[in-house]
């Protein structure tokens, strides 16, 4: 009988060891939503570009281990659900509201500002359950560098999400990136913004 006990005892004992073990193997993800980014020019042809720097952060991002990303469609879909323009989600009540609705534990927006041939790019990440913003940060040159800058952006991001990624993670990232050519990435751009306002049409052409 006490054989008995000592064998069920150490059978539990395996189990709960067991499962220590697999819970300590399993990684734990990060959700995380990239918004539009707001046109601060007066030019508003130049509000592809914002679309453009939330989808190559998204992918970008997206390639690293322990994060998982929000599609922009669905963003989109959400924003245009609660009638909220890019200009609405610099209000923090608001971008912590859509983060809540996609399940997000931060969320970035940002803004940029197209000055002759430099580019501005300001970022906030918002941790959703507080409410608040947990970092900032401004990165400018030169427009043409747009690339650079937003594989600047994807970096930074990593460093105030406290995640140290591999070299084969960094290289896999840049190279989800747009195809490095300034034409290619308008017009992909563009595209992104109409598709994602339901211009269905507009976006095939």
């Amino acid at each position: 009988m006490n054989k008995f006990r000592f064998s069920i005892a150490s059978f539990l004992t395996l189990l709960l060891l067991s499962g220590i073990t697999r819970a300590q193997q399993t990684p734990a993800y990060t959700r995380i939503a990239v918004m539009p980014f707001k046109n601060l020019t007066n030019n508003p042809d130049n509000s592809w570009v914002g679309e453009g720097i939330a989808d190559t952060l998204t992918a970008e991002l997206g390639t690293i281990q322990g994060l998982v990303l929000i599609e922009r469609l669905q963003m989109a879909k959400i924003m245009e659900e609660l009638h909220l323009s890019q200009t609405g989600l610099v209000e923090e009540k608001n971008a912590a509201r859509v983060g809540k609705m996609v399940s997000a534990k931060y969320l970035i927006v940002g803004s940029y500002q197209i000055v002759d041939s430099q580019v501005m790019i300001s970022a906030r990440l918002l941790e959703i359950e507080l409410g608040v913003t947990k970092e900032t940060c401004r990165i400018r040159g030169e427009f043409k560098q747009i690339f650079d800058l937003q594989d600047e952006l994807a970096k930074k991001t990593l460093e105030w999400l406290d995640l140290t990624p591999t070299t084969e993670e960094i290289q896999n990232m840049i190279s989800t990136g747009p195809r490095r050519d300034i034409t290619s990435f308008e017009y992909v751009s563009r595209a992104r913004e109409d598709f994602y306002a339901g211009k269905t049409d507009d976006a095939m052409k």
